[in-house]
């Protein structure tokens, strides 16, 4: 059925400008200046994102139900807008979890747990480490007045003891 561009925005519940716009990028093709109802509403069914709901003035589901305790059915096509959305909302949960599985199993993701207890646990054994530097060194340093051989031997006992911490955590 061929109506006006105008009488046509007026039926769809859009505005003129839109109707102007679905002519000039082709989706809808004028017949003698008017728009073929039809084609028009098959063309928009076509570029239409099926994530997005519709959005018309003056539409039914703007209005409010007459009866409070009575709602109102929903069309088809909220539904399967509805159902769509869900769906997408479903795989990027089951993506994510299947990323995470994988991280996992390759080892790029590892238990927070363990983490914590190797982490304690090495850093324990720096603490002790040392701490047992002055009981080893004290008697030494004591009898020595020269601050570069004090300075020497200081250096050479924390070396020493963090060269072992590091082969104690290589080979553990």
């Amino acid at each position: 059925m061929l109506i006006s561009k105008a009488e046509f925005a007026r039926n769809q519940g859009f505005s003129l400008p839109y109707v102007s716009y679905l002519i000039n990028k082709g989706h809808v093709i004028p017949v003698e200046g008017k728009v073929d109802t039809e084609q028009a509403l098959a063309a928009m069914a076509a570029i239409r994102k099926p994530g997005r709901a519709l959005f018309r003035k003056g539409t039914p589901s703007s209005e409010a139900p007459q009866d409070k305790g009575q709602r109102k059915a929903a069309s088809p096509t909220e539904l399967s807008t509805a159902l769509l959305k869900t769906r997408i909302k479903n795989e990027v949960e089951r993506g994510k979890m299947l990323e995470i599985e994988a991280k996992v199993k390759t080892g790029q993701y590892v238990d927070a747990e363990i983490v914590e207890k190797q982490a304690f646990q090495v850093g324990r054994t720096v603490r002790d480490s040392l701490q047992n530097i002055p009981d080893r060194v004290a008697s030494l340093l004591a009898s020595l007045s020269d601050a570069h051989q004090i300075y020497d031997i200081l250096t050479k006992e924390i070396r020493l003891a963090l060269e072992g911490l590091a082969e104690a955590l290589e080979n553990p």
